[in-house]
């Protein structure tokens, strides 16, 4: 499954979802890059809705955080409360 962002504010609502989980979490910026194998700056980066992330990255980050890809893509915990553009996209999905 490919996740695609298309604005600044999805980038921005991703980067928030990363930060609150993170500190939920008690991990520091540094904490999350080094089980993410990343760096902290791209962290930083991402929490501010500055750098997109590609699938790969994507998916370290959420294991790292122990969230699912839908959680942080879109916010939603089962593909029940994900948008009906977004179910009907099946195996492309685009935030749109």
């Amino acid at each position: 499954m490919s996740y695609e962002l298309s604005s600044n504010e999805s980038n921005e609502a991703i980067g928030k979802r990363i930060r609150d989980k993170r500190n939920e979490m008690g991990l520091s910026q540094r904490g999350l890059a080094n089980r993410a194998k990343t760096s902290q700056q791209a962290i930083s980066r991402i929490e501010r809705g500055r750098q997109e992330m590609n699938t790969s990255l994507a998916a370290r980050i959420a294991q790292s955080l122990e969230i699912s890809m839908e959680y942080l893509v879109h916010g939603a915990f089962s593909l029940d409360e994900l948008p009906y553009h977004v179910k009907r996209q099946g195996n492309s999905d685009k935030i749109q």
